[in-house]
This record gives C-alpha cells, structure tokens and sequence, in this order.
C-alpha cells in the first residue's frame, strides 16, 4: 500500500493480522490491532501492596478497540512498513501457526467441529474425499509430522485457511466466510 491510501478507520493486513489504522501522519500511520489481544488487570489493595495480584487473559472484546483513546496500544508504521500493507488479507503473506489457530478458537469460544471438514485440502482434491472430519485429528497429525509443517504444503494452508475462516465468521455468513476463505488461500499445486 502507499501512504495516500490510508485514513482513520481504515481495517487493512499486515503480517498475517488485521489492523485499523486511528491516525495519519506526514510520513508514518498509527494502527491498532484487530487480533486477540492480553489483558492484564491488577487488583491492588493499597494497604497493602505485597497483596498485589495480577490477572491475565486473553480476549476478544470489542470495547477494548474503541477510542481515542484506546485501551490497547497503538503502534506506529513507518514507510517501510506501509509497504507491506494490504487491504485483503489474501494480499497478505500470512505467518498464523497451528498454535495461532488453537489459542483463536479457544478464546473466540469458537466450535470449528462442524465447519473443519469442508475447510481441509482433502475435501477439495479427488483422491482424497475422505478428509478428516475432526479437527483434533488434524492437530493431532500436524503435531505427530517429525519434520514439521511445510511452509508452502496443503497442511500449512488449512490452518491458514481455517483461521481466516474464523476471522471471517464474525462479519460474515458461514457459507460467505467459507468461500472467502477458500478464496485467499487455495490449495498448493498437487504433486502426487
């Protein structure tokens, strides 16, 4: 993207997350973070401050993102980092692991059960109609692959796929947020 392109409000991807730009300057702009984010809350009793306790969570909860000013932090982009700005996040290069996907689904409460079938490579290649129908068995594969996750392979695109699908739902309608994510990333040229 170039700096032109920005405005307040805009949501746009950068490294594999969705931002909303809150300020424009000459040469640089300011975004918060759409993602998951830590919230960190301290009880101080100030008789007595060794009986301090700290709390942390993660959370989804959309009144942190309203402002000015905002209850999570601002952070600041510079030109060189505009340039890795995209509006679509198929634009993005996206970085989300299968950790990434588990801590989302379990903070957005979210079941993917039903929905990880139709979102796995296999349900699209011919060979393999037979796709896991069960997320856990995925996850229990990916991590059971000595060598890892190919960083350009069919599994790595599921998770990519599945997170953007779960993004995607809250905006979105199952079917719509399916197709869009199926759309941002397709499967990987088949070499059997």
């Amino acid at each position: 993207m170039n700096h032109d392109q920005f405005h307040i409000g805009l949501d746009f991807w950068c490294g594999g997350k969705r931002w909303r730009c809150t300020d424009v300057g000459s040469r640089v702009i300011v975004a918060i973070s759409l993602e998951l984010h830590e919230v960190v809350s301290i009880d101080d009793n100030s008789h007595d401050r060794s009986k301090r306790t700290e709390r942390k969570c993660i959370s989804d909860d959309p009144s942190w993102l309203n402002g000015p000013s905002y209850g999570i932090v601002e952070h600041v982009f510079d030109e060189d980092s505009i340039v890795g700005c995209s509006v679509t996040p198929e634009a993005d290069v996206v970085t989300w692991t299968l950790d990434d996907l588990e801590l989302l689904l379990n903070a957005a409460d979210f079941d993917i059960e039903p929905h990880f079938k139709a979102l796995h490579h296999f349900s699209k290649h011919p060979p393999f109609k037979t796709a896991p129908s069960r997320f856990a068995v995925f996850v229990d594969y990916c991590e059971s692959r000595t060598e890892g996750i190919e960083d350009e392979g069919e599994n790595k695109r599921t998770i990519q796929r599945t997170y953007a699908f779960v993004l995607l739902t809250r905006k979105h309608s199952v079917e719509e947020s399916r197709a869009m994510a199926w759309k941002a990333f397709p499967l990987v040229k088949f070499h059997p």
